[in-house]
């Protein structure tokens, strides 16, 4: 019978009870003397009994219960701030403890497996009780091990909500797996981090100020890395810089008929002067910009005088040109922009039936209504100064389709296409890569020198960076100067 007990050499079984709902084990401590927990003099000098009552494993379903008879001990050393203890038996059950060890151990295991809810439904056919809220609890307080870091780690800053508490991560480069997370960004919370592992040689972070000194004070010996990412990240930030520089050649040309009507595609004379205005806004604010610039300002300072957002500063700061006009159709009549070039054709063929040329475009796989195509066509009759009552019906005009204009490109989109390796590009991206260069052949040894530092980047051609320098000096662009000198800042 003693087969039923967790540990047969530290309990004696006194007696079994069993009932039809529980089974109950009276057991009793085999020795003889007990540690006083505080000085760990071992004592026999039993003070009185008492006993208590724990859960323990269900036997064949049948919940089953402990009731041990435990003795207090005096402690026999004099100098110990404790004279009376009660015995422990860690290998049983807890101080304090109202389940058993092994109970503990086999519900937290089920609690890992199945959760709250679930894992305490399975305790139940099984004949232990336990709620969800015991549960969650027992798997809280296992201790969490985190993996110990290779010679080799990254740190990175990351959101636990985005734009208002940063923290830091720690991955280890060798496994790829996240070595701890830090509740914030402060060099202190780093260091302090760091000079629990001197054995890391090598640390890969982003190229901030923050980490580089975190290091340094943390893990002297450790070699410090700009991560691929950020390097790259940043020089894509550059040449986006330089595209809206050169947004000229990033625009597609299109037709004078289609750039004569592209500002007024669907829209009224009232919003056409809203548009107008705020292009003279904008220019005034461009002006503003400028002239607070030259005076040696800063983003930040340009801001705070003009009482904008300092990223709009920091915009109209960069840009060399002043802001174009943005022209698009209104939301009614883009559908149709694809199909202006046809409808053009139509007018100047003597069509200006629009329930004529809705049918025609239907043929053509566009889905829009009549209305939406006899209302731009009243618009061209307003433009161009005819009557209604002028409107003539003409025979249906053989349409050829054609590709539509391609859009012009964002700045962005054109760093994409400079920052790409070749080998990735589509045949589309491709094709417009040849024909910004082909508007600007300026951009062309620019685009070389981007190629240049991203294939080095990928290949670990480190030594080939000093030769990087002296191309970007004789390029003369001051985006990729200013990138330069932020990484000889770095080497140093």
């Amino acid at each position: 019978m003693t087969t039923i007990l967790s540990h047969p050499d530290v309990l004696e079984l006194v007696v079994l009870q069993h009932t039809a709902t529980e089974i109950v084990a009276v057991v009793r401590p085999r020795a003889t003397s007990s540690q006083c927990p505080m000085c760990g003099m071992p004592s026999s000098h039993i003070h009185s009994r008492y006993t208590r009552t724990v859960l323990d494993l269900p036997w064949h379903g049948v919940p089953m219960r402990l009731r041990l008879h435990v003795r207090r001990f005096f402690c026999d050393m004099p100098t110990c701030p404790r004279t009376i203890f009660a015995e422990r038996l860690p290998d049983v059950v807890a101080p304090y403890a109202r389940r058993t060890t092994r109970l503990d151990t086999w519900s937290t295991i089920v609690g890992f497996a199945l959760g709250g809810e679930a894992g305490a439904r399975l305790l139940r056919e099984f004949g232990a009780t336990s709620s969800p809220a015991t549960l969650l609890r027992q798997i809280q307080r296992v201790p969490i091990v985190g993996p110990s870091p290779g010679e080799a780690i990254g740190v990175d800053e990351f959101a636990f909500r985005r734009g208002q508490h940063f923290g830091t991560i720690l991955v280890d480069l060798t496994t790829h797996r996240v070595l701890d997370l830090l509740p914030n960004v402060e060099e202190d919370t780093v260091v302090t981090w760091l000079r629990q592992f001197p054995h890391i040689k090598v640390v890969s972070r982003d190229r901030g100020r923050n980490f580089g000194g975190a290091i340094q004070r943390g893990a002297p010996q450790a070699y410090q890395v700009a991560d691929r990412w950020h390097l790259l990240h940043n020089l894509g930030e550059r040449v986006e810089a330089i595209m809206r520089d050169y947004k000229v050649a990033l625009k597609t040309p299109r037709s004078t008929l289609l750039e004569q009507h592209a500002a007024t595609l669907g829209r009224t004379k009232t919003q056409d002067n809203k548009g107008r205005a705020e292009h003279e806004r904008q220019l005034h604010l461009y002006a503003q910009v400028q002239e607070a610039k030259a005076r040696g300002l800063s983003g930040h300072a340009i801001a705070k005088l003009l009482g904008i957002h300092p990223v709009t500063a920091c915009k109209y700061a960069t840009m060399a040109t002043p802001p174009d006009r943005l022209l698009l159709p209104s939301g009614t009549f883009r559908r149709l922009a694809a199909y202006v070039p046809y409808i053009y054709q139509c007018w100047n063929d003597g069509c200006r039936n629009g329930a004529q040329i809705h049918e025609e475009l239907c043929s053509q796989g566009i889905t829009v209504s009549v209305r939406t195509v006899s209302r731009y066509m009243t618009i061209l009759r307003a433009e161009c100064g005819e009557s209604r009552k002028r409107a003539t019906v003409s025979s249906p005009v053989a349409y050829i389709p054609h590709a539509p204009p391609p859009p012009s490109l964002t700045p962005r989109q054109g760093a994409i296409l400079f920052s790409k390796p070749p080998d990735r590009l589509t045949s589309r991206q491709k094709m417009q890569l040849e024909q910004v260069c082909a508007r600007d052949p300026a951009l062309v040894p620019l685009h070389d020198v981007v190629q240049s530092f991203g294939q080095m980047v990928r290949t670990l051609g480190g030594s080939h960076l000093d030769a990087w320098f002296l191309r970007v000096e004789a390029s003369g662009n001051a985006h990729l100067q200013a990138f330069a000198k932020s990484l000889k800042k770095d080497e140093a």
